[in-house]
């Protein structure tokens, strides 16, 4: 067995161990400043819920975060998809339209990430120069970032962090 991978997965749960052990103790501190504990037990209770009660929060924040990184991924995909068509089939009407759908992806209201608008900018750089193996290498890339984002953790913040 690689000694990395060994060391890496190590690593990692000791990033979850680390994060578990924290937020299980910060919350006993804090409700024990409000009702004392009685026993190991209700220590242990409350350790156990507010653990819980933080991994429920993570998970329903994270899942909308992936959520929303997936759905700007497949537009994106869908773009560099269209702009590829275009320019192989030297298509001007579908350039038009996929020019149109970049104006619309770029603008404020969107609430797009400034790097989903500078993808969208150099998208359409390399429609407009026609410059079809760099569009077909974006959307592998692109194509290959969808599926990362189901490989993101999405049950620990530190895991995210540091991975």
């Amino acid at each position: 067995m690689d000694i990395k991978y060994v060391i890496k997965n190590i690593w990692q749960c000791f990033l979850v161990l680390v994060e578990f052990a924290g937020i299980a103790t910060l919350f006993v501190l804090i409700t024990s400043q409000i009702v004392p504990c009685k026993d190991f037990i209700d220590y242990i209770q409350r350790g156990t819920l507010g653990l819980a009660i933080y991994e429920f929060v993570v998970f329903i924040s994270l899942n909308y975060i992936v959520d929303a990184e997936k759905d700007s991924a497949n537009a994106i995909i869908t773009s560099y998809k269209h702009a590829i068509i275009a320019c192989e089939t030297n298509n001007e009407e579908i350039k038009k339209k996929v020019s149109d759908m970049i104006i619309k992806q770029t603008d404020e209201s969107m609430m797009n990430s400034s790097k989903t608008v500078t993808e969208y900018r150099s998208l359409e750089k390399l429609m407009n120069e026609n410059r079809i193996s760099e569009l077909k290498y974006n959307l592998a890339l692109k194509e290959n970032m969808f599926e990362a984002c189901d490989l993101k953790w999405k049950y620990s913040l530190l895991l995210r962090k540091f991975k």
